[in-house]
């Protein structure tokens, strides 16, 4: 592992360095991390629950029924009894929503101050991480309602981008194209899958670097946004972040799935009732969230650096001195 004191330092990182630097990190705060996310995880995963509630009963006892007859076809689902799930979840879910668009911003900025003061050498406290974060309220919110007005804009031109495609299939198939084709197209539909998840990956990046920006950079909600996305796709940082896009993304799936299998094992082994099953399920889930979180915002904390260094020529003591309170961080000529 690397050492906490050759961490401040202006020499650019490899993914794996990161990546490394990313768990040195996270696992001596762990503790920290952890606590400033399940303050408004907690909540959120309550409330959440209490909403689905009646839909989680109405596809378990669907499971159950399924179970005891694995030779029969599974009984026709009572429309009335989902349509009153639904409508009484509306509520709690409106509560849910608005706690992940104006709370959850506060919680992951204060997870990448946590991650910045211990990368920097400095103390991480639970009240200096959301005293850093509440410092910047304002800037918080208008960049969470950018990407939220980002995020649908990007929503509709996948849309419209799938009506397209299905469009293009429907007239291949009416045209008969030769098998050959075919073949060609899925060879080609099976890398365009994986770039786009990996993409997508970036897209988480350019989002939190974006807070990133906000919380440790204090630039404004605009500069933020749009830098986020150039440190991403810009200035020969793309293979760069594609690569550490494709390490997140593993690590992301290798934790659901060791959450998942330990989540079944627990099912079987405790022999979980239909009523019981659902609440266990929500707590490990933010159990889970709130472990994966930190460590994922740890490697992008670590890519925040080294893009600035990389492309700025940050002098980490800057920032060093913006954290214990002193002057705000500048970008200093390369050598």
């Amino acid at each position: 592992m690397i050492s906490e004191e050759a961490a401040v330092t202006l020499r650019p990182m490899s993914v794996g360095e990161m990546i490394d630097r990313a768990f040195t990190v996270y696992l001596k705060n762990a503790i920290v991390l952890t606590a400033a996310l399940i303050v408004v995880l907690g909540p959120m995963l309550a409330l959440s629950y209490l909403s689905e509630r009646g839909i989680l009963g109405f596809d378990m006892s669907m499971f159950a029924a399924a179970m005891k007859n694995p030779g029969s076809p599974p009984p026709p689902p009572d429309m009335n009894q989902m349509a009153s799930a639904y409508m009484s979840a509306l509520p709690l879910m409106g509560l849910t929503l608005l706690l992940t668009i104006f709370a959850l911003p506060f919680a992951n900025s204060a997870i990448i101050a946590g991650i910045s003061r211990s990368y920097l050498g400095q103390p991480v406290r639970f009240a200096d991480c959301y005293r850093d974060a509440f410092a910047r309220w304002g800037q918080i919110l208008i960049l969470a309602v950018l990407w939220i007005v980002a995020l649908i804009g990007a929503y509709i031109a996948f849309v419209i981008f799938m009506f397209v495609i299905v469009i293009v299939m429907g007239a291949a198939i009416a045209t008969k194209l030769p098998s050959a084709l075919g073949v060609v197209a899925a060879l080609f539909a099976i890398p365009a899958f994986i770039w786009l998840l990996f993409s997508a990956c970036q897209v988480y990046l350019a989002w939190a670097l974006s807070f990133a920006a906000v919380t440790i950079e204090r630039t404004d909600p605009v500069s933020a946004f749009g830098s986020s996305f150039s440190r991403v796709f810009g200035g020969g940082a793309y293979w760069r972040s594609f690569g550490l896009s494709a390490a997140v993304f593993g690590i992301a799936i290798g934790l659901e799935l060791i959450a998942g299998g330990l989540f079944a094992a627990i099912f079987f082994l405790l022999k979980l009732s239909v009523e019981s099953a659902p609440i266990v399920l929500y707590g490990w889930s933010g159990l889970v969230g709130a472990v994966s979180t930190p460590l994922l915002f740890a490697v992008v904390a670590m890519y925040y650096y080294d893009a600035r260094i990389r492309r700025e020529g940050f002098d980490l003591e800057h920032l060093a001195r913006q954290l214990s309170g002193g002057e705000p961080a500048l970008p200093t000529t390369p050598a």
